[in-house]
Order: structure tokens, then sequence, then C-alpha cells
């Protein structure tokens, strides 16, 4: 067999795991990796949603009464990924693409959806902590994990580097790096050591690195700002 058949049959059989690695890493966040991680991820969402689409097949199936089941058009789906599989084999590209590689995408698509939700509730860590087998509470610096809770909505940052204060709700923020990313909205600008109101500024981004900054809680400014969305605002 040519090497161009057997690249499109690797192209085939990884699909659904590239689809699946682009959504967790796009709900998960992008964060450094090995290039072996990122292969192996991607193999785990493929092989997974494989299997998934192999048993489910397999118990759906119902052969024909009139014709054995590798000729019935009925033939379940897991026949057709063993052939996948199979340099051997002649294929019927149209029928694999339709009853074998569009299935697995969709399963590994949820697939990447429950990696997600399971890597943002932190339920490995929560079990490494219940078994005392680990006091980690994630993968991510505090900065994450500060900025990760549901309470972290409007906050007072100080800016050490400029001897400025904004308090304002949090639109976005940076992932872990070496400089500390946010961009705030609806801000209150005040004077970092008098505590005095300069401006106020309807957006606000601001880079610094992580020892010219602090970020506070709970701290009700001089001038009055509603513990509101700025969409709940408006």
């Amino acid at each position: 067999m040519e090497f161009s058949a057997v690249a499109i049959r690797i192209a085939f059989l990884i699909f659904p795991g590239l689809i699946a690695t682009q959504l967790y890493r796009k709900l998960r966040g992008r964060r450094p990796k090995e290039g072996w991680e990122s292969l192996v991820e991607v193999l785990i969402f493929a092989i997974s949603s494989y299997l998934v689409v192999f048993v489910v097949s397999g118990l759906l199936y119902r052969p024909d009464a009139t014709g054995p089941a590798a000729t019935s058009p009925n033939r379940p789906a897991s026949d057709s990924l063993l052939d996948l599989m199979d340099e051997h084999s002649a294929l019927n590209w149209p029928a694999v693409f339709i009853h074998i590689i569009l299935p697995a995408t969709g399963v590994s698509l949820l697939l990447a959806l429950a990696a997600s939700f399971i890597h943002s509730q932190k339920w490995v860590n929560r079990i490494g902590r219940w078994l005392h087998v680990s006091h980690r509470s994630g993968d991510g610096d505090a900065w994450e994990y500060f900025f990760d809770s549901p309470s972290v909505q409007w906050i007072l940052l100080r800016d050490h580097k400029t001897n400025r204060a904004y308090y304002g709700f949090v639109r976005l923020y940076s992932e872990s790096s070496a400089a500390r990313e946010v961009i705030l909205e609806k801000v209150l600008v005040c004077s970092n050591d008098t505590g005095k109101q300069l401006y106020n500024l309807e957006s606000l981004y601001l880079s610094r690195e992580p020892s010219d900054i602090t970020v506070e809680l709970n701290v009700t400014p001089s001038t009055s700002v509603p513990e509101k969305s700025p969409s709940e605002i408006e």
C-alpha cells in the first residue's frame, strides 16, 4: 500500500482526537506542554471515542434475517472500524466518514466537555486530598486559583509601579505567565497612597510583573460602585 493511503487512514483515525484536544484546550486554557504530552492527549481522546462507538455499535446492531452480517448494509460500525485499521482492506470512504468518523468525532467532543468539567471542578485533586495522597489544589498557580473563584468579580487592584489603585469588574485575566494581565470594566481610578478618586474609565487593560500589583476583595471604595456586572448595570 502506498504511503499516501497509510497517511489517509492515520488522519481518519486521529481526526476525532485532534478535534477533541482543540476543544479541551480552548475550555481548559492553553498551557505549555511537551510534544509527547500533546500526542498522548490526542491518542487518549481518539481511542476513547472509537471505543465508545465500537461498544455502542455492537450493542445496537441487529443482523438482517436475509443476509450475513458481513455483507448486510446494516453491518455494525465496529466492523468498519476494524476495516479502517486494516491496511489491506478496501474501504468505502464516504461510508466510513459517515458511520465511523462523524460518530467518533461527536463522542470525542462530549468527552472533551466532560474532561474540561472534571478539570474545572478539580475532581482529581479533590479525590487526592480525600485519599490523603496529595495536598495540591490544582495545576495552576495562585493567580489562576484566585481568579477562578466565582466570588472574584469586583476587585481593588493596587498598582505599586504607578501609585494607582483600580476598582473595577474583572472581565478577563491572563493564565499563568511571567506577566500578570487583567482587563477591568467600570473602573474607578484612585491614588494608591491617599485613596483620592482621580477619574473613571469604561475599561482598563493592565500588564505588570507579579511583584508590582496587589489584588484585594470585598473593598468598599469611597465612591459607591454597584456590586453588579457591567451588563446588569446597563
